[in-house]
């Protein structure tokens, strides 16, 4: 089986220890990105750098409250919350993400972080379907353009547009869209 791009993870902790707890049990497939406080971690968040986050509470020098409400509300990435205290937390599990004790055993934390690249793994496939059919769907707009300008210009009924495209795109081994695209420079005032 084909492996996937390394997943780009950001760690957010100001606890040197911590961190390199967190660092060490990644597995090699993660590209770790290392931050200690809140305005370092903003603009690898802003720039969509990560795909995984996992954060160590508390977190440094967030003086506006900002950065938890931004990792929950960007739905790109997977999100793991060591928490300070073992109280529920339904703020972060409504949103998806996992929140667990920061003193949570390391085979605890390290089953965690599968779940969260098994999760974006699964996010990136359904990401490139959605796009795939986003494609499809756009092709197939323009196709339907063109099959209505040469109904209107050309007098064709709309099978024999719809012939007239699939001929051409055979004949010139060509895509239908391609052809789409040309007609609709052609015909459109």
């Amino acid at each position: 089986m084909k492996q996937d791009a390394a997943l780009r993870a950001l760690v957010i902790c100001s606890d040197d220890e911590s961190g390199k707890r967190v660092l060490a049990l990644l597995s090699e497939e993660v590209s770790p990105i290392r931050c200690k406080t809140a305005p370092e971690a903003m603009p690898v968040l802003e720039r969509g750098e990560a795909e995984l986050v996992i954060a160590v509470e508390p977190f440094s020098q967030d003086v506006d409250g900002r950065l938890l409400p931004t990792l929950l509300k960007e739905e790109r990435i997977c999100l793991l919350v060591l928490t300070e205290t073992d109280a529920p937390r339904p703020m972060l599990t409504e949103r998806g993400a996992l929140a667990l004790p920061c003193w949570a055993p390391d085979f605890l934390l390290q089953q965690a972080m599968q779940l969260l690249i098994a999760t974006r793994r699964k996010l990136r496939k359904l990401e490139n379907r959605a796009a795939k059919l986003e494609a499809h769907v756009e092709d197939m707009r323009l196709i339907n353009r063109a099959k209505l300008l040469l109904v209107q210009q050309l007098k064709m009924t709309e099978s024999e547009a719809h012939r007239y495209i699939e001929k051409q795109a055979m004949d010139t081994c060509r895509k239908r869209r391609a052809i789409a695209e040309s007609i609709i420079r052609t015909y459109e005032v």
